[in-house]
């Protein structure tokens, strides 16, 4: 188990935030870029001190600033894999991997068998005597890898793992680390930006927001209960916040927002409420739509962007109050006309407005 207070002051940015996570698991810490990620595996990993917290890996206490204890980097069970790899060019694939064990004291002989066996997990053992300079990016990711296990860690600390890698060899390692995150006995955190990263890799998703933890649980409850305007944007869907202010008797609440009144499925409760809008749930129009939906706004084009693989379907953000961003076919675009700056209507119905505390 993995447990962590932690605060950091960096001039105008503070870092203050609580975690903790099991052993074989993973959690995903996602964010912006200066959210504080790369900062809290520096933390974790002993490569700068916290201003005030505590760190404890399975008992075994890392850092506490009430208790003066603060073990250095290198007496920390930790794996740390940076952004850029950080490999010895001089050094071939096997000696990369076995530098920390001979750091450690070990005997060459020794460090040489557990490097061949780190290599052999990561299905890399023919590049044994290669130096960096002459692998791939994927191929110097599995090396990093490699490296950061072969001590054996209570943690593993992942920092933006594909981040370098071309959209081709991402695709290919995501799902190698995948398999072998889910085979590792310790525990893992991996901080990224890519919300495709943190579905994939998380047993539990941890989002930061300016140095502090906004939202933190399983993926599932994330993905079907988002809980801050990024969130929504990291997951693509369209997010309000707002008090029930009447119930109608057919099933149908009004809901006060910021930028208007919306109406949903009644949720059941009064007060402060969530309100989930899937792209899929939002029709386009030409003209105000004369049908049965209550929710109608009208607002330029900000942006359209098709989908991949094949752009059947283009997401289309709008600058209605509230924004909004609809999903729908290439075919619709093309008939409505839509470019930027072009104003259109938006509607969706209550009954596809899901509302929750």
């Amino acid at each position: 188990m993995v447990r962590a207070t932690l605060a950091k002051r960096r001039g105008d940015f503070r870092l203050d935030l609580a975690l903790e996570t099991a052993e074989r698991t993973t959690l995903v810490v996602v964010g912006e870029s200066g959210a504080g990620k790369t900062t809290l595996l520096r933390l974790l990993a002993g490569l700068e001190m916290p201003d005030s917290g505590r760190v404890e890996v399975n008992g075994r206490v890392y850092f506490d600033a009430a208790a003066g204890i603060n073990l250095p980097a290198w007496e920390r069970e930790v794996g740390l894999v940076s952004q850029d790899y950080a490999l010895f060019p001089h050094l071939t694939v096997r000696e990369n991997v076995a530098f920390g064990l001979r750091a450690q004291g070990a005997g060459r002989r020794a460090a040489r068998a557990r490097a061949d066996e780190a290599l052999e997990r990561l299905r890399i053992a023919d590049l044994a005597d290669r130096h960096p300079g002459a692998l791939s990016g994927g191929q110097q990711q599995r090396v990093a890898l490699a490296r950061a296990l072969v001590p054996r860690p209570r943690l593993l600390l992942l920092d933006e793992p594909l981040a370098a890698l071309d959209p081709g060899t991402r695709l290919m390692v995501r799902g190698e680390i995948r398999a072998l995150l889910s085979r590792l006995e310790c525990a893992t955190i991996v901080v990224t930006h890519s919300p495709l990263d943190a579905t994939v890799f998380g047993d539990a998703i941890a989002v930061i927001e300016r140095g502090a933890l906004t939202q933190v649980g399983p993926r599932d409850d994330l993905l079907r209960h988002p809980r801050s305007p990024y969130v929504a944007t990291l997951l693509g869907i369209n997010l309000f916040q707002g008090r029930v202010v009447r119930s109608d008797p057919g099933g149908i609440a009004h809901v006060q927002t910021a930028d208007g009144l919306l109406a949903a499925a009644d949720p059941g409760v009064d007060g402060d409420v969530f309100l989930l809008v899937h792209p899929q749930e939002i029709t386009l129009y030409s003209e105000r739509p004369a049908g049965s939906a209550l929710n109608v706004f009208h607002g330029p084009v900000v942006e359209l962007a098709p989908e991949p693989p094949a752009g059947n379907l283009v997401r289309v953000a709008l600058g209605t109050s509230p924004p909004l961003v609809a999903e729908i076919t290439s075919q619709s675009v093309a008939s409505l006309g839509l470019r930027e700056g072009v104003s259109v209507y938006a509607s969706f119905k209550a009954t596809g407005v899901r509302a929750y505390r």
